[in-house]
């Protein structure tokens, strides 16, 4: 989003900042990307996403999170190794 975008604070119920955080971890998009993406989704516009980059961000997301848990298994793989 460039600087000439609209600015809006919104109020959350308890939790949903969190919920929303764990989306946008793992569609690799910032919280605002997240929310802006949610939103125009239910507005029923069309994305402004092109289906090439919608694509590349759920393919980053789902290797980060491999990359996660080969960090996770490479950490147990060195304290057995100790």
């Amino acid at each position: 989003m460039a600087r000439g975008d609209e600015a809006f604070n919104v109020r959350m119920p308890a939790g949903m900042r969190e919920e929303l955080r764990r989306y946008a971890e793992r569609n690799g998009r910032s919280m605002n990307a997240e929310i802006v993406a949610r939103l125009d989704s239910s507005l029923g516009g069309a994305s402004r996403e092109s289906p090439l980059i919608e694509s590349a961000y759920n393919a980053r997301a789902h290797l980060q999170r491999v990359g996660h848990v080969l960090d996770n298994l490479i950490e147990e793989l060195e304290k057995r190794e100790e």
